[in-house]
């Protein structure tokens, strides 16, 4: 191989729920630079509990290689709560969000209730369909925003490829941010960044 070679990867992706609540839709997107846009979502992640490693991310390696990783993750929880992770607290981006979501949330909350008081299966299912509408939203809208703002750098190296990062939810904040509630792990290393509860009035 020539020094200008670039390796094209694959990393596989998985979450652990540390937040002592049922998580019931998880999704994580990933940009690597404007060559790859991946997306996957998982349903009804319970305390304690690690996925399996079911995203499959693609990235690039390389002497010259310019190209870097950008993760978003999005959250809902039980009680029909919707997370971003939040690296900047870019404000244009949750306003952005927020706005889209605005028709959503009420539902979204009003079918997780109806879920928890009465905890039939087609109750769960209108729930679970609400919560996924919501991050489905919230996904499409940030792989398809031009700028990696509200994204979180994390570099994948050659050491990751094959190997699976984990992205630990160490809380949800009831309200506003928690600064280091998300400890993304790879073979190469380790990077934090905060937690956001999105507004409920929008």
């Amino acid at each position: 191989m020539g020094i200008f070679d670039v390796n094209k990867r694959t990393a596989n992706v998985a979450v652990r729920n540390e937040t002592g609540k049922v998580l019931v839709k998880v999704a994580i997107a990933h940009k690597y630079s404007d060559n790859y846009k991946d997306d996957h979502t998982w349903t009804e992640v319970k305390p304690g509990e690690t996925t399996g490693a079911d995203m499959v991310v693609r990235y690039h390696t390389g002497t010259f290689t310019t190209g870097r990783d950008w993760w978003q993750l999005t959250i809902v929880d039980e009680e029909g709560g919707v997370y971003i992770s939040d690296p900047n607290n870019f404000r244009d981006i949750f306003d952005f969000v927020e706005k889209s979501l605005l028709s959503i949330l009420p539902e979204l909350e009003e079918a997780c209730r109806k879920a928890a008081q009465n905890p039939s299966s087609s109750a769960k299912q209108r729930s679970y369909a609400a919560a996924g509408e919501a991050v489905a939203r919230v996904v499409d809208l940030m792989l398809n925003h031009a700028e990696t703002a509200g994204f979180k750098q994390h570099i994948l190296r050659d050491e990751d490829a094959d190997r699976t990062t984990t992205f630990t939810i160490r809380r949800l904040p009831s309200s506003g941010t928690d600064s280091d509630a998300l400890l993304i792990s790879s073979h190469s290393g380790d990077s934090e960044t905060r937690i956001t509860r999105l507004k409920k009035d929008g």
